[in-house]
């Protein structure tokens, strides 16, 4: 009989131990006819998904509590191509956090205002404005704790790409949410170059404001010239400076309303100061309706103009549906 105890309370030990990790798959699948380009006479319709970047993937979370307030967390994220599934890369990072906050390192974004929008950064209707992105491969950051509902976070992007010119990129931005507000701040200065060009410096400013019948959100972002992405010199960092370099201001303003299984949605960017022909002002509309937790039909409309000028109009859309897992 003691020895059976002693048995049983070893086993529960071990099961103690293991429940303290898990893995967790998630992800999503959508598809759906999409209507796009970056011009009216580049338009082509085409099966898509809903996000550009997240709506097909999936996604392995393995966690495990360390004790003393710590915990262990690794990703790794495979997004797909919904036009011929192949493989479009994803997140790949180790996170160790505890009273500390949390410091990550690997593949991941360190700054994006896409949870600012309505539209987050779905393809056809995405409103986060230009330029607030730094991180991708060999990125670094620590969040501090939050102090009444404010935390910072600081970010480093190693500059080992090929044929890259300058330093590492950097990153601060400041994160406040209590009740129905959220503000964030973030100012990104990336390196990768031309060898003519300069670090492009991105300040943006969003903000989530919850009335209960509705969410507001407001974007703000003033990108100064650079080339943001990984270029080679020569004549190849001529043309890609060429076509990557620009000045640009904007603003846009969205709203959702939800109604029972219905959310409605509406939105405009405006990028008034811009020296780059291809970057548009958008009025967009649209409305999702969920069939479950999980499954939900899309329909968005946007209209698009130049910024410069106000030619080019084109309209682009999206009817599709988008479940979860």
């Amino acid at each position: 009989m003691k020895k059976s105890l002693v048995a049983l309370a070893a086993l529960a030990a071990a099961s103690a131990t293991f429940a303290q990790s898990s893995v967790t798959l998630s992800g999503g699948v959508s598809a759906g006819i999409q209507r796009t380009g970056a011009s009216k006479a580049a338009q082509v319709t085409s099966v898509a998904g809903v996000d550009a970047v997240n709506s097909n993937s999936f996604i392995f979370t393995a966690t495990e509590d360390l004790g003393q307030g710590l915990k262990a967390t690794g990703v790794i994220q495979q997004r797909l191509n919904a036009t011929n599934q192949d493989g479009e890369g994803g997140d790949l990072y180790v996170d160790l956090s505890g009273p500390f906050g949390s410091v990550r390192a690997g593949k991941f974004t360190f700054n994006s205002n896409s949870s600012y929008n309505a539209f987050a950064s779905r393809a056809v209707s995405t409103l986060a404005g230009a330029g607030q992105a730094l991180g991708a491969n060999n990125t670094i950051q620590y969040v501090s704790p939050s102090f009444n509902g404010l935390t910072v976070a600081l970010g480093v992007n190693l500059d080992n790409s090929a044929g890259a010119v300058g330093t590492s990129g950097t990153g601060i931005k400041a994160v406040y949410s209590a009740g129905p507000v959220a503000v964030q701040v973030a100012t990104t200065r990336a390196t990768n170059m031309a060898a003519t060009g300069t670090p492009a410096k991105n300040t943006t400013i969003g903000i989530n404001y919850d009335l209960g019948v509705a969410k507001i959100f407001f974007n703000t972002y003033n990108q100064k010239a650079g080339v943001t992405g990984s270029v080679s010199t020569g004549a190849a960092a001529t043309a890609n400076g060429t076509a990557l370099v620009r000045d640009e201001k904007g603003n846009s303003l969205s709203v959702s309303v939800p109604m029972g299984a219905l959310t409605l949605k509406a939105g405009l960017i405006n990028r008034s100061e811009n020296t780059a022909t291809t970057a548009t002002d958008r009025v967009v509309v649209g409305a999702d309706y969920a069939l479950s937790k999980r499954t939900s039909l899309i329909a968005e409309v946007a209209n698009d103009k130049v910024a410069v000028g106000g030619a080019n109009k084109r309209t682009n859309y999206f009817f599709g549906v988008a479940h979860t897992f």
